[in-house]
């Protein structure tokens, strides 16, 4: 990934936020003569040491399982809030024209090596937990218990688990850190004007970078 110092987010527990917040990645392996790509959810989670691991799991069908070797290296990519930006939201414009548009974003990239997973306990036990983490905060929140005990072991035979210990984590927040002060707030009141979620996520973070 292009990162420029200034974009560059080191702080881990802001990294991990906004992997646990997404929830939903694209993971990247390579075979003996392409690139195989999937998007699913995955768990980032912690040992007692705080040592890093993505878990997820992947169709028995997937090619990214049937021709994929023993250890093979992975990339992850996690896509957070993402926006346009108007050249006409900031100040500067007005004064001097020199001004272009751009696209302020957020992301973090895992890379380490995939192992697969086939025993039936784990994978259960995987499902269980992806589950309760997005059912987690319903008001009424689903369970696998709650559904027949011979209907989750046949979807469980269906699908893999895999882990991918953390190895490098690179975290990229490009919110024009480059911008003065004022092109910057103008930017904050543009995103917020647009009424829609994702530039009011963007316009929240550029904040937060100004304080």
């Amino acid at each position: 990934m292009y990162l420029p110092p200034l974009f560059e987010e080191k702080d881990l527990a802001v990294l991990r936020a906004a992997v646990n917040q997404v929830g939903f990645g694209t993971l990247v392996t390579f075979n003996d003569s392409d690139l195989e790509i999937s998007h699913i959810p995955m768990l980032l989670d912690e040992n007692e040491e705080g040592s890093l691991r993505l878990l997820g799991h992947l169709s028995r069908n997937n090619p990214q399982f049937q021709q994929l070797s023993v250890d093979n290296r992975a990339i992850v990519m996690f896509l957070g809030p993402d926006a346009y930006i108007s050249p006409q939201w900031y100040p500067s414009t007005a004064q001097t024209g020199r001004s272009v548009p751009t696209w302020n974003y957020t992301a973090v990239h895992i890379r380490g090596t995939i192992r697969f997973f086939q025993e039936e306990e784990q994978i259960l036990e995987l499902l269980t937990r992806q589950t309760a983490r997005h059912e987690s905060g319903r008001a009424y929140p689903w369970s696998t218990a709650q559904a027949p005990s011979d209907h989750i072991d046949v979807m469980a035979r269906g699908v893999v688990g895999f882990e991918i210990p953390v190895e490098h984590i690179q975290g990229k927040w490009k919110m024009s850190q480059y911008a003065s002060t004022e092109d910057r707030k103008g930017a904050i009141e543009g995103l917020r004007r647009e009424n829609h979620e994702k530039p009011a996520a963007v316009a929240e973070i550029m904040e937060e970078h100004l304080r």
